[in-house]
């Protein structure tokens, strides 16, 4: 592996609605101190600091976010990349991409969510680096992990034939399944859960976009010659504006491209705990629960209280009498009350917000 062409690029430019009302536009969940001290960000950053160089790493987000970023990352060589506004993964892949290619034709990328929560490092690198190696080699890499239950809340890949030990064929991409399928899925033991890791040369990205989305690959490719010059940012706004449309990379580059060459892709199994951090009910596997179930961050005391969530700050005690599987989410200006079962209802909620006119709450 190559060090010096490899670059990450970090995808930091979700709203986080299922956090609310911690979350906030202005504040998403990436930007948020869940499942450590530092926030989701950080601990991406942290994760790969001293792998790669501190100039290989590249952060995109929307403007609505950009000044925070700065201001928790304080003096970096770090890249950080604005978008006008956000118009999904395969915009924002292509645009860092254009950047990467400017500096170095022959990197290879990663690219990372930003706000998963991952605690072994180590073990994580080294399948990094692995994917890497086969990125290096000409491949498409994904890094998908072993289902541990039927779940719905994320894509699948299917594995195919067996290269070397943990490393398959890539063979088909799946979105999101119904109860049922999922329960398929885990019993063939051929599906892995989309960790939404992506790695590849920025050569064979860029000619995939050439040939799978060329009108996307043509507005980049006239974008790309205004870097470094007084013009960039004009493009940059008339690429965000009127160019780009929303589009996955998933599914405008992924799935074709696997369908188009099975010898491409390649997946590979990770040996590492992850949590994608998707709702409230997932800092059950991030805090230490009390003795009653309860996850707790602030004062709270509870009686005949178990198996609750409970965010506070630590300047205001919260009580709770015979709740049970209910999540209490209290911020200086909104407070949030919900069963457990409900929380998939919160965009609806932030939907009812803002027809509201509450936009300041959002």
């Amino acid at each position: 592996m190559n060090k010096s062409n490899t670059h990450i690029v970090i995808i930091a430019g979700g709203k986080g609605q299922r956090f609310w009302p911690l979350s906030r536009q202005r504040n998403p969940k990436q930007l948020l101190p869940l499942g450590g001290k530092n926030t989701l960000l950080e601990q991406t950053i942290e994760r790969v600091w001293d792998w790669v160089k501190e100039e290989n790493i590249w952060i995109i987000a929307n403007n609505t976010i950009i000044r925070r970023i700065k201001e928790i990352l304080g003096e970096t060589r770090i890249n950080i990349l604005s978008e006008t506004i956000g118009r999904d993964t395969a915009a924002a892949i292509g645009f860092a991409s254009c950047y990467i290619k400017k500096r170095n034709p022959d990197a290879v990328i990663a690219v990372l969510p930003s706000d998963h929560y991952i605690n072994d490092r180590i073990k994580y690198l080294k399948t990094l680096e692995k994917a890497v190696e086969q990125s290096e080699k000409g491949k498409l890499t994904m890094i998908g992990f072993k289902p541990t239950f039927a779940a719905t809340q994320y894509g699948y890949l299917k594995r195919g034939e067996a290269i070397s030990e943990n490393i398959y064929k890539l063979k088909q991409f799946c979105e999101k399944p119904t109860a049922v399928v999922a329960r398929q899925f885990l019993e063939t033991g051929e599906y892995y859960w989309n960790s939404g890791i992506f790695i590849w040369s920025v050569d064979l990205i860029m000619r995939l976009y050439k040939d799978l989305l060329p009108d996307l690959y043509n507005h980049l490719a006239e974008f790309e010659t205004t870097i470094g010059t007084k013009d960039e940012q004009n493009a940059i706004d008339k690429l965000y504006n009127s160019k780009f449309k929303n589009q996955s990379v998933d599914f405008g580059i992924m799935e074709p491209a696997i369908l188009g060459d099975p010898e491409l892709s390649y997946l590979i199994e990770a040996d590492f705990s992850w949590n994608d951090v998707g709702n409230w009910t997932a800092l059950e596997c991030l805090i230490k629960p009390d003795f009653s179930g309860n996850i707790i961050h602030g004062k709270f005391i509870g009686i005949n209280s178990r198996e609750n969530i409970v965010w506070g700050n630590y300047g205001k005690l919260i009580a709770g009498l015979g709740l049970e599987n209910i999540v209490i989410i209290d911020t200086e200006d909104a407070l949030l009350v919900a069963n457990k079962n409900e929380l998939e209802q919160i965009k609806n909620l932030h939907k009812k917000i803002d027809e509201e006119g509450w936009t300041d709450y959002l």
